[in-house]
């Protein structure tokens, strides 16, 4: 197993835009919910072009193009500049220089989507959707990190026959002291992430959840749902887009999560019929950042 030194690039590492911490603390129920958005996003002048050249991209390419911040952010919506935001910084920390670290970047984007899908489909869960947006975007932190570090050592995960987000955390436990939920968990608190998220990041692949944890219903839904979006990524990359079916059997393979799922039975028909939009979605944003 390989030492780690982690916890010195951890700290080493350059801090969120004071806009993204700020946007972290909004409730998409404040009033003035908007124009908080707009006033954090008017102090980055380059953030703010990034928004508006976004809001012009080939989606919106049936409209009249926009000039200003303010009718950017209008068009693509309050929720979705959350988002946005948060993706485009962490892109800044964390730059993507191989196939692998882009096809990594891709997953955590269709993670986010996922979840603030599933959220967003079961209100009787009250969750926030852009909370699930943000642990799924940052739930794997840690690997980012590997492969600035490890690349050549982190490749050999691939030696090992893994096809599960669990099967690869076994694998990736036989290489480093560290596992990367751990490490996304502290990249989260170092840069001040508002709790929970770094807990519930740091427990996206702990299937058996500690009773602490089990007794804040809704704290254990939002993991649950991370989970499951981080499985429904996974088996769209080896599905090659059969990806439905192979989500449930990678489900039944977790037995805690087809639990809670088996609760809320109404995610497999929410799977069924959203996933596969929700994916191109989470394609679409992925290459309007120019990953």
């Amino acid at each position: 197993m390989k030492s780690d030194n982690m916890d010195e690039k951890i700290n080493n590492l350059p801090m969120l835009p004071t806009i993204v911490v700020k946007l972290m603390t909004l409730s998409p129920q404040d009033n003035a919910y908007f124009d908080k958005v707009l006033e954090y996003a008017e102090q980055d002048p380059l953030l703010a072009l990034k928004i508006i050249k976004i809001s012009n991209s080939v989606k919106y390419s049936s409209v009249k193009p926009v000039l200003n911040l303010k009718e950017a952010i209008i068009r693509l919506g309050v929720n979705e500049i959350h988002g946005l935001v948060a993706s485009i910084a962490v892109t800044k920390v964390f730059v993507p220089n191989s196939p692998a670290e882009k096809r990594l970047w891709q997953h955590s984007i269709q993670v986010a989507f996922v979840a603030r899908m599933l959220a967003n489909k079961q209100p009787e869960l009250e969750l926030d959707a852009e909370k699930a947006y943000l642990c799924g975007l940052f739930h794997d932190l840690g690997l980012f990190l590997r492969f600035e570090q490890d690349q050549e050592e982190f490749n050999h995960i691939d030696d090992f026959v893994w096809s599960t987000p669990k099967q690869h955390l076994i694998a990736e436990k036989q290489l480093f002291a560290q596992s990367h939920n751990e490490l996304s968990c502290k990249i989260c608190r170092a840069w001040g992430t508002p709790s929970p998220i770094p807990e519930i990041v740091l427990l996206h692949h702990t299937y058996q959840l500690p009773a602490k944890v089990t007794v804040h219903p809704k704290l254990t839904n939002m993991i649950r749902i991370l989970q499951l979006a981080d499985i429904c990524s996974e088996m769209f990359r080896v599905g090659d887009g059969n990806s439905a079916e192979l989500v449930v059997e990678a489900i039944n393979e977790a037995p805690y999560l087809k639990l809670w799922c088996d609760n809320n039975a109404e995610l497999y028909a929410i799977i069924d019929a959203h996933l596969s939009t929700c994916l191109d979605e989470a394609e679409l944003v992925y290459k309007q950042l120019g990953i």
